[in-house]
């Protein structure tokens, strides 16, 4: 049989190194004395099912101060991945946003217009207001000839200045809309 490669990880300083055997034998006498504070990643060498098995059974287990080291470092790991959220999301929070960056807005027949996003604590314009539901009175006529009429819409709208200064550009492309069954009274 050709050599045994398995990829292997030093616990205590994270490095992961391909430990390589000459044979089947010496890679089965190193698993049942793996060094300690050394975890075995994966098999690298293509092994029958069988061979893998036996080299899985013959693997020294992990004792109980290495998994409290390996715990410790996972912790450790998981404590550095939440600070580092908490440090992006406040960069996040206190750059300053653009007042007249555009909104999503939504609208519904029975709530009427909404902001979306429950972060933006911005008051919707007259004049976003007035585009929103321009936008949508138009696609009323789209579905009015069905018996339709808009029931529900998503759109985003730039709420003060327009960049180029086009009012046709107020809401941009993309917005969506539901149609719903036009009441006789409606």
């Amino acid at each position: 049989m050709s050599k045994i490669e398995f990829n292997i990880r030093d616990l205590k300083t994270g490095e992961v190194v391909c430990a390589e055997f000459p044979d089947l034998a010496t890679a089965q006498t190193w698993l049942v004395d793996r060094p300690a504070f050394t975890q075995v990643l994966r098999l690298v060498s293509s092994v029958e099912p069988k061979t893998e098995a036996r080299l899985r059974e013959a693997m020294r287990p992990l004792d109980d101060e290495e998994r409290a080291f390996m715990l410790k470092a996972e912790q450790a790991a998981e404590a550095k991945r939440t600070a580092e959220i908490a440090r992006l999301q406040k960069i996040k929070d206190d750059t300053p946003k653009d007042p007249n960056r555009p909104m999503t807005l939504r609208w519904d027949l029975t709530s009427g217009l909404t902001v979306s996003d429950a972060s933006d604590d911005r008051e919707i314009t007259d004049v976003a207001r007035t585009a929103v539901l321009a936008w949508i009175a138009e696609r009323d006529t789209w579905v009015e000839s069905r018996g339709q009429r808009v029931a529900a819409a998503s759109v985003s709208v730039w709420p003060g200045p327009i960049p180029g200064g086009n009012e046709a550009d107020r809401v941009p492309p993309g917005g969506t809309f539901v149609p719903g069954s036009r009441t006789p009274d409606a």
